[in-house]
């Protein structure tokens, strides 16, 4: 695939600029950017050592959006967080000390802090990158976080790939419910609608009453959504009768229910777009469920998928890993065309309201605290996905439950998770017993554990 770019200062500053429905001048815009490109050349003027990666977080799209564009045309190297929690943060900029953005401690120190003098009169082309790197965080198997790395190369192919299956255009419009902070949100709500030129509406969209206000008699829109989100729409979709002409609805991070696919494509009248990839495999495949016969998953072109015959895992072939045969933890049925069907996860990595979550990640952290000897995870499949937590106290940990009570205690836990996972990933019901039910030969007995949570 031939990826070829024709960015200019101004076609960037005319892409941005759609963003603001005018609110700003383009000058403006460039402004911005140049002056962040200004803070950062002092800041690593202070620096007694080297300033090429950069850890950026912010939570406001636009403010984001443009710290990116500043530091990826400078060719560096920017580290996005899985989130913007402290202790994510405090843990990172110890590895990479020089940080950008919303800092949720005034101890960090922080470009924007930095005072970047006179803005020079020439200054790096607004240009798209394509120099340096940009490093995503997912949960790993040892319970720390997985170092991703992704060039701009890399970034680009997958861009093109985007814009050739599902074409936009500087017409179209594009809303968002889902963060630019991780991969699927960074793609598609942010870079590929840049480099099309289109209209961004940087608000992220949480509350659909919200949404269906702001697309009353819009047109070509595109809604970059999540499964959680759009299950939610299906008992009251105030969305579909907004009267806007949707072209266009993208679901990824997690699994769609095929019932709540088929109700709103009905409701729509547009089948829901669903694509399966991760951060570190980038996107893999597409498909649209409209009916009561599943829809296999169609491989985006230069894809090839292959069926692991020991694991019956996916081996994925791709461009976006240099492609090498890469096996995956999902299991698969290949299906006649050249299509497959998911099957379930080998591992323990779950999906909680679109947000991934290695369970032996967060049972590791448990057990760093000293009131926690043992714990198990477990989740229970419903309408709603619950994550349950089954937890061997230890001496210390049994004489606060004594004193302060079982909700005291399911606070402090929650709150020391929070250093590390968000709200939305933490166990809703918690269980504090004496001994964990393993049987004779060491395993443990998930009916056992099951019943804990009836």
């Amino acid at each position: 695939m031939t990826v070829c770019f024709n960015w200019s200062e101004k076609s960037l500053t005319q892409s941005l600029f759609n963003t603001l429905e005018g609110e700003r001048s383009p000058q403006y815009l460039i402004d911005k950017i140049v002056e962040t490109q200004a803070k950062f050349a002092q800041y690593q003027w202070q620096q007694s050592s080297g300033c090429d990666t950069v850890v950026l977080y912010h939570s406001d799209s636009f403010c984001f959006a443009l710290r990116l564009l500043a530091l990826t045309m400078l060719g560096k190297t920017v580290v996005l967080p899985a989130n913007g929690q402290l202790d994510t943060l405090t843990d990172l900029t110890r590895q990479y000390p020089h940080f950008c953005g919303e800092a949720p401690c005034p101890t960090f120190s922080n470009i924007d802090d930095c005072d970047g003098g006179q803005i020079p009169q020439e200054h790096v082309p607004l240009q798209w990158p394509t120099r340096g790197e940009l490093v995503f965080f997912t949960s790993g198997s040892s319970g720390d976080a997985k170092q991703i790395r992704k060039s701009w190369r890399q970034i680009n192919l997958e861009l093109a790939q985007l814009q050739q299956q599902f074409s936009i255009s500087s017409r179209s419009s594009l809303y968002a419910g889902v963060s630019h902070q991780h991969i699927y949100g960074l793609l598609f709500r942010l870079l590929w609608p840049l480099q099309q030129g289109a209209f961004i509406d940087f608000v992220t969209y949480k509350y659909p009453e919200h949404l269906a206000k702001k697309l009353v008699g819009k047109k070509q829109v595109t809604f970059i959504s999540s499964p959680a989100q759009l299950s939610r729409l299906v008992a009251d979709n105030v969305v579909a009768s907004s009267g806007c002409q949707l072209d266009l609805i993208v679901s990824s991070g997690g699994p769609l229910g095929d019932q709540d696919a088929i109700d709103l494509a009905q409701q729509f009248g547009l089948a829901i777009t669903q694509v399966y990839g991760s951060t570190e495999t980038g996107g893999i495949a597409y498909r649209k469920v409209d009916s009561l016969v599943p829809a296999p998953w169609t491989p985006f072109d230069d894809i090839d998928v292959a069926r692991d015959p020991t694991t019956q895992c996916l081996l994925l072939t791709s461009p976006y890993l240099n492609n090498e045969c890469v096996l995956l933890d999902d299991k698969i049925r290949l299906e006649a065309g050249g299509g497959f069907s998911l099957l379930g996860r080998a591992d323990r990595t779950i999906k909680l309201e679109e947000k991934r979550l290695d369970l032996d990640a967060m049972e590791h952290r448990l057990v760093s605290h000293d009131m926690v000897e043992q714990v198990r995870l477990h989740l229970i499949a419903g309408s709603r996905m619950t994550l349950c937590a089954a937890i061997v106290l230890s001496e210390h940990g049994v004489n606060e439950l004594q004193q302060q009570g079982k909700r005291a205690l399911n606070e402090q836990l929650k709150q020391y998770l929070l250093g590390h996972f968000e709200r939305v990933c933490l166990p809703r019901k918690w269980r504090y017993i004496d001994q964990l039910p393993y049987n004779l030969q060491g395993k443990l007995i998930h009916k056992e554990l099951e019943s804990l949570f009836e």
